[in-house]
Protein backbone atom coordinates (compact mmCIF):
# COMPACT_ATOMS: atom_id res chain seq x y z
CA UNK A 1 0.00 0.00 0.00
CA UNK A 2 2.82 2.39 0.56
CA UNK A 3 4.29 2.23 -2.48
CA UNK A 4 1.15 2.81 -4.54
CA UNK A 5 0.79 5.72 -2.68
CA UNK A 6 4.53 6.80 -3.26
CA UNK A 7 3.66 6.31 -6.81
CA UNK A 8 0.68 8.48 -6.82
CA UNK A 9 2.89 11.01 -4.44
CA UNK A 10 5.75 10.83 -6.73
CA UNK A 11 3.99 12.71 -9.91
CA UNK A 12 2.66 15.47 -7.31
CA UNK A 13 5.56 15.99 -5.39
CA UNK A 14 5.77 17.52 -2.16
CA UNK A 15 6.39 16.74 1.40
CA UNK A 16 4.22 13.50 1.53
CA UNK A 17 6.16 11.70 -1.06
CA UNK A 18 9.17 11.61 1.36
CA UNK A 19 7.01 10.72 4.13
CA UNK A 20 5.61 7.58 2.70
CA UNK A 21 9.13 7.11 1.82
CA UNK A 22 10.70 6.76 5.06
CA UNK A 23 7.73 4.94 6.69
CA UNK A 24 7.87 2.16 3.73
CA UNK A 25 11.95 2.16 5.15
CA UNK A 26 11.67 2.02 8.50
CA UNK A 27 8.51 -0.78 7.98
CA UNK A 28 10.70 -2.79 5.91
CA UNK A 29 13.25 -2.65 8.39
CA UNK A 30 10.85 -3.74 10.95
CA UNK A 31 10.29 -6.54 8.75
CA UNK A 32 13.79 -7.77 8.39
CA UNK A 33 13.35 -8.47 12.47
CA UNK A 34 10.12 -10.05 12.67
CA UNK A 35 11.19 -13.61 11.65
CA UNK A 36 14.71 -13.87 13.46
CA UNK A 37 12.60 -12.33 16.35
CA UNK A 38 10.01 -15.43 16.19
CA UNK A 39 12.30 -18.38 15.33
CA UNK A 40 14.45 -16.58 18.75
CA UNK A 41 12.63 -15.86 20.99
CA UNK A 42 8.72 -17.06 22.38
CA UNK A 43 5.95 -14.50 21.98
CA UNK A 44 3.04 -13.80 20.36
CA UNK A 45 2.75 -12.49 16.86
CA UNK A 46 1.72 -9.13 18.06
CA UNK A 47 4.68 -8.85 20.97
CA UNK A 48 6.95 -10.10 18.43
CA UNK A 49 6.11 -7.38 15.84
CA UNK A 50 5.61 -5.04 18.43
CA UNK A 51 9.33 -5.45 19.64
CA UNK A 52 10.72 -5.79 16.03
CA UNK A 53 9.41 -1.94 16.09
CA UNK A 54 11.27 -1.61 19.29
CA UNK A 55 14.49 -3.32 17.97
CA UNK A 56 14.11 -1.52 14.67
CA UNK A 57 14.86 2.10 16.53
CA UNK A 58 16.94 0.84 19.40
CA UNK A 59 19.71 -0.43 16.63
CA UNK A 60 18.93 1.86 14.07
CA UNK A 61 22.46 1.77 12.41
CA UNK A 62 22.48 -1.85 12.08
CA UNK A 63 18.93 -1.74 10.97
CA UNK A 64 20.10 0.52 7.89
CA UNK A 65 22.82 -2.01 7.42
CA UNK A 66 20.74 -4.97 7.49
CA UNK A 67 18.20 -3.06 5.16
CA UNK A 68 20.65 -2.35 2.68
CA UNK A 69 22.41 -5.69 2.41
CA UNK A 70 18.99 -7.00 2.14
CA UNK A 71 18.81 -4.88 -0.80
CA UNK A 72 22.30 -5.40 -2.23
CA UNK A 73 21.25 -8.18 -5.01
CA UNK A 74 18.32 -6.73 -6.22
CA UNK A 75 20.77 -3.48 -6.59
CA UNK A 76 23.39 -5.57 -8.25
CA UNK A 77 20.88 -7.37 -10.72
CA UNK A 78 19.67 -3.67 -11.94
CA UNK A 79 23.30 -2.35 -12.45
CA UNK A 80 25.22 -5.40 -13.50
CA UNK A 81 22.48 -7.14 -15.62
CA UNK A 82 22.82 -10.70 -16.58
CA UNK A 83 26.57 -10.38 -15.41
CA UNK A 84 25.44 -10.73 -11.85
CA UNK A 85 23.53 -13.98 -12.42
CA UNK A 86 26.37 -16.78 -10.86
CA UNK A 87 27.06 -14.79 -8.50
CA UNK A 88 23.26 -14.51 -7.04
CA UNK A 89 23.21 -18.34 -8.10
CA UNK A 90 25.84 -18.61 -5.62
CA UNK A 91 25.10 -16.13 -2.87
CA UNK A 92 21.97 -14.53 -3.76
CA UNK A 93 20.27 -15.40 -1.09
CA UNK A 94 22.07 -17.02 1.58
CA UNK A 95 24.83 -14.08 1.38
CA UNK A 96 22.79 -11.16 2.67
CA UNK A 97 20.54 -13.56 5.17
CA UNK A 98 24.31 -14.32 6.74
CA UNK A 99 25.42 -10.77 6.80
CA UNK A 100 21.76 -9.78 8.47
CA UNK A 101 22.11 -12.50 10.92
CA UNK A 102 25.78 -10.82 11.95
CA UNK A 103 24.03 -7.60 12.64
CA UNK A 104 21.36 -8.60 14.35
CA UNK A 105 23.22 -10.98 16.44
CA UNK A 106 24.77 -8.50 18.77
CA UNK A 107 21.54 -6.75 19.74
CA UNK A 108 19.83 -10.05 20.42
CA UNK A 109 22.54 -11.00 22.61
CA UNK A 110 21.75 -8.15 25.02
CA UNK A 111 18.34 -9.08 25.69
CA UNK A 112 19.23 -13.14 26.04
CA UNK A 113 18.56 -13.97 29.87
CA UNK A 114 21.93 -14.34 30.97
CA UNK A 115 23.75 -18.08 31.66
CA UNK A 116 25.23 -18.62 34.77
CA UNK A 117 29.07 -20.07 34.59
CA UNK A 118 29.94 -23.54 36.16
CA UNK A 119 33.18 -24.67 36.77
CA UNK A 120 33.85 -28.06 35.27
CA UNK A 121 34.78 -29.28 39.00
CA UNK A 122 31.11 -27.95 40.08
CA UNK A 123 29.24 -29.60 37.32
CA UNK A 124 31.36 -32.99 38.25
CA UNK A 125 30.97 -32.72 41.56
CA UNK A 126 26.71 -31.97 41.35
CA UNK A 127 26.70 -35.43 38.63
CA UNK A 128 28.36 -37.35 41.21
CA UNK A 129 26.22 -36.10 44.41
CA UNK A 130 23.23 -36.56 41.84
CA UNK A 131 24.56 -40.65 40.66
CA UNK A 132 24.99 -41.11 44.62
CA UNK A 133 21.41 -40.11 45.23
CA UNK A 134 20.80 -42.92 42.16
CA UNK A 135 22.42 -45.29 44.21
CA UNK A 136 21.18 -44.28 47.47
CA UNK A 137 17.13 -44.80 46.16
CA UNK A 138 18.11 -48.15 44.21
CA UNK A 139 19.35 -49.83 48.02
CA UNK A 140 16.50 -48.54 49.50
CA UNK A 141 14.28 -49.95 47.45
Amino acid sequence: MLILDFLILRSRGGFYRYVVFAMFVFLYMVGLYVFPLQSKFENTIVKTIKNAFILTIIALPRSLGMAFVSLLPILLAYFFDMKFIPIYVLVGIAGPAYLCAVLYNPTFKRFEPKEEEVSEEDEMNAAIRKLDELDEEEKGE
